[in-house]
């Protein structure tokens, strides 16, 4: 299991650390919740997170930056990879393809090429993931700073298809008085003036 403490540094911050045993996951093709095996070394625990800028650590305790995955360079650039093949990191785990989602959204980056090509071509694969755990995911992207990011990349892939078929909708759809080439356009834009008020 996964141990945290809270710690308060002289400036009267809070920092978080967590420490954990290494793992390893064995996934069902018909369920998201893994089996999970101990495993033996850092590298192989973080290639089981969802993105390169989540799979670095700390080797305590010499305090070594351990990133195998170029997470640091993700994230300075914010890029949002996953550490190993995108198709089986969303095979394994579909709601990983709602967070990168939700991560455009409250962060402001972007989905690696490779990524999102297999968020789009494996979208249905979603489907398996709980009601609530969708659900959850959108509340977060819709409650960010970005919300309008999110939609969109949330439309591109193909997830709103299943997930939210209500906004895929709107592009079908002109406006009554012809202002806008689409509902769709005009909604994200009301949504944008909305977050500015």
């Amino acid at each position: 299991g996964t141990l945290g403490a809270m710690r308060r540094r002289a400036d009267g911050t809070e920092v978080k650390v967590e420490v954990t045993t290494y793992r390893s996951d064995t996934y069902d093709p018909d369920s998201r919740k893994p089996e999970v095996n101990y495993g033996d070394t850092l590298e192989g625990d973080l290639s089981r997170r969802d993105f390169t800028v989540n799979a670095m650590a700390l080797r305590v305790p010499d305090l070594e930056f351990v990133d195998p995955f170029g997470g640091a360079s993700d994230l300075v650039k914010g890029v949002l990879r996953t550490p190993v093949d995108p198709s089986q990191s969303f095979d394994d785990d579909p709601l990983r393809m709602m967070r990168a989602v939700r991560f455009v959204a409250q962060l402001g980056f972007s989905i690696a090429p490779d990524a999102a090509e297999a968020i789009s071509s494996m979208r249905d694969r979603i489907e398996i993931v709980s009601a609530e755990r969708v659900r959850d995911e959108l509340t977060k992207m819709l409650l960010s700073d970005r919300p309008r990011a999110g939609l969109e990349a949330l439309v591109e892939s193909g997830l709103a298809d299943i997930v939210f078929p209500e906004i895929p909708a709107l592009q079908l759809q002109i406006d009554e008085h012809h202002r806008h080439k689409d509902v769709f356009e005009h909604t994200m834009i009301v949504l944008e003036r909305a977050i500015a008020l």
